[in-house]
């Protein structure tokens, strides 16, 4: 499997310090992690993956899509349920003080693991998602991690990520009045780059040359290789071996590639900002986040520290 030499420059070891890591997200949006865990650790977490599908705990939500089938749960549900020996393994890797700090880091100390999803995906006519953004209603910032716990490459499904979106992104995201209004107008990669067109015409009315002109050049080198949601060429695709981590900022574009052959394994773990703002943004909001704090401090009380 050849990995794609666009994302030579963003991709990195595993000892390789964090701060070279966040510098990557900053800049591009993304980094590539070669190696984050072995072949026998890939294992592990294929068959707890294939154990939880067969036989899913009620807090855990399973839709299955035409591409395969997807488990959804909030890492805090282990502890709501006193079930901490289910998903254990997946939840200390997507949440391991390494993952932790790297999340705080670029979103600030208020980051906790909002939802884990492992992804079984397979052979299929049409991609796994199309060319998108993701917007999130309690929050304007996320940061997500995919780890392959399969190889992928343009024939199976690979993830495809188009850096260095994330400044436009979030300039032309003001647009917006209220999250109904991205995610009904803002979400397709489609919808967004008609938003960039008007985004570099403003600000060249402004005066804002630079920035009109940043955005025309991307926008062009985007448009030789996507033409649609649904109609592009590989040049974005992030090939790479199971046991490679992607970390993403997911105001980027990105979709999840067609498997012509074989399964994608996939999991990952979104990471939010749950600040007092979202806590008192509604009751179900205030009441996850007081759960969260007494489990926490439950925790301590006997000695233990968790992070949830």
């Amino acid at each position: 499997m050849q990995h794609n030499p666009f994302f030579q420059k963003m991709s990195f070891k595993k000892e390789e310090k964090n701060s070279v890591i966040l510098n990557c997200l900053n800049k591009q949006g993304i980094a590539i992690i070669k190696n984050w865990i072995n072949a026998k650790d890939v294992n592990v977490l294929k068959n707890e993956l294939d154990s939880i599908e067969a036989k899913p705990p009620k807090w855990v939500k399973k839709n299955k899509y035409e591409t395969g089938c997807i488990i959804d749960y909030a890492p805090l549900q282990r502890h709501i349920n006193h079930e901490l020996e289910l998903l254990s393994n997946i939840t200390n890797v997507l949440s391991s003080k390494r993952i932790k700090d790297l999340a705080i880091s670029y979103l600030g100390k208020s980051a906790v693991p909002d939802r884990m999803l492992l992804h079984r995906s397979e052979s299929s006519n049409k991609p796994i998602t199309t060319w998108h953004i993701d917007n999130f209603s309690t929050s304007k910032r996320a940061l997500k991690f995919f780890l392959y716990l399969s190889d992928s490459d343009k024939d199976t499904g690979a993830f495809s990520y188009i850096p260095g979106c994330r400044d436009i992104q979030q300039l032309v995201n003001r647009r917006a009045k209220t999250y109904d209004d991205l995610r009904r107008n803002m979400w397709s990669i489609d919808q967004n780059l008609e938003h960039w067109k008007q985004e570099a015409i403003l600000q060249e009315k402004k005066g804002n040359k630079k920035i009109s002109y940043q955005i025309t050049n991307h926008l062009q080198n985007i448009m030789q290789h996507v033409n649609s949601e649904l109609n592009s060429d590989d040049y974005y695709t992030v090939s790479a071996k199971k046991g490679s981590l992607i970390i993403f900022d997911p105001v980027g574009f990105h979709r999840g590639g067609r498997i012509i052959k074989g399964e994608r394994y996939i999991i990952r773990a979104h990471y939010l900002p749950f600040s007092l703002k979202r806590a008192f943004s509604s009751r179900n909001e205030l009441s996850i986040f007081v759960k969260r704090n007494v489990i926490k401090l439950k925790a301590k009380l006997k000695g233990k520290s968790i992070y949830i």
